[in-house]
């Protein structure tokens, strides 16, 4: 066997120390222009320059071209004009197409455009794609695992869909900055997906999510949009900020626990409607807050149904700060029976309406079985409701509660009017219901109503 000397040794360890890591690729930017100076056909994508490569001085007619030649990591570059083509990025790589600007770099398809098409992405990857500064014509739809941001656009309606939508490893929209017209924004799927929108103005189109195995989780905000519809079939999570709703409001349902939070928005036609249906394995855990709001026609209406009782959870309504002129806010809760899984836990339900301001309207809380409940069939539920510092005037009834006829005996209910200004309407409070429960009326201003200032059972009267 041969034998090394020590400093022949040390020669060979001494190179290999100064071998560095391997040098990342470096990104490409691939340029498109339909009428570069040296294209012998300008506008006219099937007469090319026959040195196009992509390159600044020899750019690609199509912008399908530049797609097709770029790898993950590069970027697109799509000069001025007008492109009439459909666009596919059909697999999984990480690029960005960016336009010259809104009304300068227009994106034209007669049949469709369509943004990351693959079903077989990795459940935990998929393309990445930003796309910015250009105006689309034609609808735009993403199919697939994704991660997409649309920034700086004109765009018509824009549809995403996939039986496998966002599942737990990304899948998400972000539109950023964008006017729409038309059909608006549509996410559908199968699992669950994800879906931001900030500045986006809309004022004749909606925003759209039915995902019919998992849940939407929207966060739209600084927006102007017709109507908003929220569908999970498991759950709902969302947020609402300074958005202006002009059209027919917000609709959610779901079939379990959900969260929503609005705030700081205006609605001119339309109120929010939610209907929350929790079949008696689910969970029944979430928040429902409704803060800084002004509506204009329709109201809240909350509707939650399940069974509060398979194991423990707490749900809390809010509804503070608002301005309604002509619908109220009502939350209603009906407890099914969770006659399939037996005896349950304690829950806790707070209903809060603090602060708010109602011309025409009232505000009322029913809590109620949809019907008798077999015995040791439900857990019990904790419940307090909380009217307090309302102005209300012109309403039918001010405060209504009531506790209904199957609300189980081990329930403990806790009713609180306190500090409001109820005037001139048919019926101050009302308070109705057969079960036992706590109730504190206190210096509330009564006045100008048409018929007794109070109305119902247990007579509150005295407790004023």
């Amino acid at each position: 066997m041969q034998r090394r000397s020590i400093p022949a040794i040390l020669a060979i360890l001494l190179a290999m120390a100064f071998v560095g890591p391997a040098v990342a690729r470096a990104a490409t930017i691939f340029y498109v222009d339909d009428d570069a100076p040296g294209d012998p056909g300008p506008g006219d994508p099937n007469v090319s320059d026959p040195l196009e490569d992509g390159s600044p001085d020899h750019p690609f007619d199509r912008i399908q071209e530049a797609i097709d030649a770029a790898s993950s990591g590069d970027a697109v570059s799509i000069l001025a004009g007008t492109y009439t083509e459909n666009v596919t990025v059909y697999d999984a790589r990480d690029i960005s197409l960016t336009g010259a600007g809104r009304g300068v770099t227009i994106l034209k398809s007669d049949s469709g455009t369509t943004l990351g098409e693959a079903a077989d992405f990795n459940l935990f990857g998929g393309t990445q794609i930003d796309v910015a500064s250009m105006t689309l014509i034609g609808p735009v739809r993403l199919a697939g695992h994704f991660s997409t941001r649309l920034r700086d656009l004109d765009m018509p309606a824009f549809s995403v869909e996939g039986s496998y939508l966002g599942s737990l490893g990304g899948g998400s929209l972000e539109i950023d900055d964008a006017t729409a017209v038309g059909g608006g924004v549509s996410m559908s799927g199968g699992a669950s997906a994800g879906l931001t929108i900030r500045n986006l103005t809309a004022p004749t189109s909606s925003v759209s999510m039915e995902i019919s195995d998992g849940f939407p989780f929207l966060n739209l905000s600084d927006s102007v949009v017709s109507s908003v519809d929220l569908h999970g079939g498991l759950s709902v999570f969302g947020g609402l900020r300074s958005v202006h709703i002009t059209g027919d409001g917000l609709f959610a349902m779901s079939g379990q626990a959900s969260s929503l939070f609005v705030s700081d928005c205006a609605f001119d036609g339309g109120g929010i409607v939610f209907f929350e249906y929790a079949d008696p394995e689910s969970n029944w855990d979430g928040d429902f807050s409704v803060t800084g709001t002004t509506f204009a026609h329709d109201g809240v209406y909350f509707d939650t149904s399940g069974s509060p009782g398979v194991s423990p959870a707490e749900k809390a309504v809010t509804i503070s700060g608002n301005s309604f002129h002509g619908d109220g806010a009502r939350v209603s809760v009906f407890r099914r029976p969770n006659d399939d899984v037996g005896v349950g836990a304690t829950s806790r339900l707070h209903v809060t309406a603090v602060n708010n301001v109602l011309w025409n309207a009232g505000i009322e809380a029913t809590l109620d079985y949809g019907s008798p409940a077999p015995t040791g069939m439900m857990g019990r539920l904790l419940a307090d409701l909380h009217v307090v510092n309302n102005t209300i005037a012109g309403a039918p009834t001010g405060a209504e509660v009531t506790v209904g006829d199957h609300v189980a005996g081990i329930d403990q209910v806790t009713t609180s009017i306190r500090n409001n200004v109820i005037s001139f309407g048919q019926k101050g409070i009302r308070i109705d219901g057969t079960t036992d429960q706590t109730v504190t009326v206190h210096n509330n201003d009564l006045f100008g109503n048409n018929s007794a200032n109070y109305m119902g059972r247990p007579d509150p009267t005295a407790l004023n």
